[in-house]
This record gives C-alpha cells, sequence and structure tokens, in this order.
C-alpha cells in the first residue's frame, strides 16, 4: 500500500505545507540543500515543534474554561507529550549521524533544545491543571521561552546564507 495515498498521509503533507511560513512563498525559491532529506526533515521537524507549540498553548487557554475533564486533559497532554519525546530522540539520533556537518548538528541541536522547553511546557502545564497554582509562571515563562528560540530560530534559519547564494555574492 502506499503510504502517500491514505487521506491521513495526505492532510498531515497539507497540513505541513500550510505550516511553511507565509513569507516564503513571496520570497525567490531557495537554492537547492546540500541534502534535501536533512533539510526536508529539519523542515518538517520545526513544522511539529511549532504546531505542538500552538496546541499545547490551545491547551492552555483550555484551562480556564474548564473546557476538558482531568482524565481528558491527561491523555491529551500525554499524547503531545510522547509525540514530542519521540521527536526529540529522532533528532538526538540524527545529531549523532556522521553524515551531519557541524553546521547541521548546531541545527539539530537547536531544535532539541526546543523539544525540550516543549516537554518541560507539557509537564508543567500538567502540574497546573491538577492544581498546582505555584506551576503557573514557570509555565508563562516556558511559553514566552520557548517562542522567543522559535522565533529566532526561524529567523536566523531565513537569513542563512547557503552555498549557492554565497557563490553569487
Amino acid at each position: 500500500m502506499n503510504t502517500f495515498r491514505t487521506p491521513l498521509v495526505r492532510r498531515l503533507a497539507l497540513l505541513v505545507a500550510l505550516c511553511t511560513s507565509a513569507s516564503a512563498a513571496a520570497e525567490e525559491p531557495a537554492a537547492p540543500a546540500a541534502d534535501p532529506f536533512v533539510d526536508s526533515f529539519l523542515t518538517m521537524s520545526l513544522a511539529y515543534l511549532n504546531q505542538s507549540y500552538l496546541g499545547i498553548g490551545i491547551f492552555g487557554d483550555a484551562l480556564s474554561t474548564d473546557l476538558y475533564e482531568e482524565e481528558q486533559v491527561s491523555e491529551l497532554l500525554g499524547a503531545h507529550l510522547a509525540l514530542v519525546t519521540n521527536v526529540e530522540a529522532r533528532l538526538t539520533a540524527l545529531k549523532k549521524s556522521p553524515d551531519l556537518d557541524a553546521d547541521d548538528r548546531a541545527v539539530v541541536g537547536r531544535l532539541q533544545n526546543i523539544a525540550s522547553l516543549l516537554k518541560s511546557q507539557i509537564t508543567t502545564l500538567e502540574a497546573v491543571y491538577n492544581g498546582d497554582e505555584s506551576q503557573v509562571k514557570k509555565w508563562e515563562e516556558l511559553r514566552e521561552t520557548t517562542a522567543a528560540e522559535l522565533a529566532t530560530f526561524e529567523a536566523d534559519e531565513q537569513t542563512a546564507e547557503t552555498p549557492a547564494e554565497t557563490k553569487k555574492s
């Protein structure tokens, strides 16, 4: 069975496409990556981490409305935690690959840091849902730190010169 023909995979592919920066459509096409697989993997990892950040924020917003029962919150946050943990593990394995250069390893390390921040957000938010009000400030700080890391990462990636662009200069 061709997995790219299943409705779920088509929806996920569409979601990844929609998650890319809106400004990217207005920019010139990027120069071909040295390794399209690594570039694609890192791009999809960043898209997933962005979506996780948004999803966790939605759960945080739902806290004030009592939208979910405690059991639902545990299930949903547990599912997010499992996914983020898996992504972090994949990034860890990728970072050890001999096929990556130092720049790629640094990028993977930054993505690992973002995944770690997301994991901390999830566990902190779960503590808040379970009544630990002392974790609210930590939750807010983690949100701000993660947002800043994501924004900085995206800005750095958009301004990074590729080898093909360097030759044109």
